[in-house]
This record gives C-alpha cells, sequence and structure tokens, in this order.
C-alpha cells in the first residue's frame, strides 16, 4: 500500500514514510518522494515487557526487521488505542501523549481503514523531538540464544525523519 502510495517518486516533495525498518545496527526510513533512497540514524534497542524470568535478565538487540512499515501506514503503535491489552502490557514505557500523539504525525484517511477510526500515512515532515511516532516491535535476543524476549515499544529518533525532510525538500527545490 505504501509502495503504491510513493508512485514511483512522481512527487518529489512527498515526506510521507514508506518504510521504516532496523538492521540491529540501524534504523532507516524511505519517503515516497525519493523511495529508493533509505535514509539512516543509529537503531536502539525496544523496551517493553519481558516474556519471562530468562528474558528479563537478557538483553535486546537493536531494532531489527521491517515491520515498521506497517507502524508507518499508522498502525500497530500508531493504533494503540484499538489494542487495549496490548497497550497496557507496553504502558509502563509509553509517553503520557500516547493516545493523541499519532493524530499529529499522521497525513489522513484511508476509505478502508475510515471505519476503524485509523489515520494513516506517517509524514516525517511533521515529526519534532518529543513527538516521535510509536513503533510496536519484538524484542529479540541480541546474544541469538533466547529468540522472542518480548513485546516491545521502539521510538525512532526525530532527527532522521527531520534530516529524511530536509533532503527531500533539498531536492525538491523547497530548501
Amino acid at each position: 500500500m505504501l509502495d503504491r502510495a510513493a508512485d514511483g517518486g512522481r512527487d518529489a516533495a512527498s515526506s510521507l514514510v514508506v518504510a521504516l525498518a532496523g538492521n540491529g545496527e540501524r534504523v532507516g526510513i524511505r519517503l515516497a518522494g525519493q523511495p529508493h533512497r533509505w535514509h539512516t540514524a543509529p537503531a536502539a534497542a525496544p523496551v517493553g515487557p519481558p516474556l519471562n524470568a530468562s528474558a528479563a535478565s537478557a538483553t535486546a538487540l537493536p531494532v531489527i526487521g521491517d515491520s515498521g512499515v506497517i507502524d508507518a501506514l499508522g498502525c500497530g503503535g500508531q493504533a494503540l488505542t484499538g489494542a487495549p491489552e496490548i497497550a497496557a502490557a507496553l504502558a509502563p514505557w509509553l509517553p503520557a501523549d500516547w493516545r493523541t500523539r499519532p493524530g499529529s504525525l499522521l497525513a489522513g484517511r484511508h476509505p478502508g481503514l475510515a471505519p476503524q477510526g485509523l489515520a494513516v500515512g506517517l509524514d516525517a515532515a511533521s515529526i519534532v523531538t518529543g513527538r516521535e511516532p510509536l513503533t510496536a516491535i519484538a524484542m529479540i535476543d541480541a546474544a541469538g540464544e533466547l529468540g522472542l524476549l518480548g513485546r516491545g515499544l521502539f521510538v525512532p529518533p526525530a532527527s532522521l525523519f527531520a534530516q529524511a525532510a530536509r533532503d527531500i525538500a533539498a531536492a525538491a527545490g523547497e530548501a
């Protein structure tokens, strides 16, 4: 859906996030205006409740995988109000404004998701320090011995989105 929204980069000034992923060392995003270019920053580990005592003593790997695209769409961490059980499990790690934050970061509505009340489309240009998107993602053992450690919450750095938005504006001649 987000690749389709990128439309091959037809709107060179678009700061819509069409990919959000990590490789265990860096976290990266792609924007619709330059859908083939990755903007990256150092990755941090997700935080959250451990599955068990063994998981509690393990170290989580910095964010890994491409499931952040779900959060960039507007689901996952952006839609925790519709997932009360997960929100309750992550409550100690959620920012105070977790219920309202997505409304300031997401660009619009998709007709197919409107009945659920979900806003969609993470806009990199709207992200500032203290109001970064929330990413619901698995915590994985950094040592590779325990596998899944638990449900996690990862908050990508605002600087990643700010730099990507500046780069795309400059490339589109808007800087």
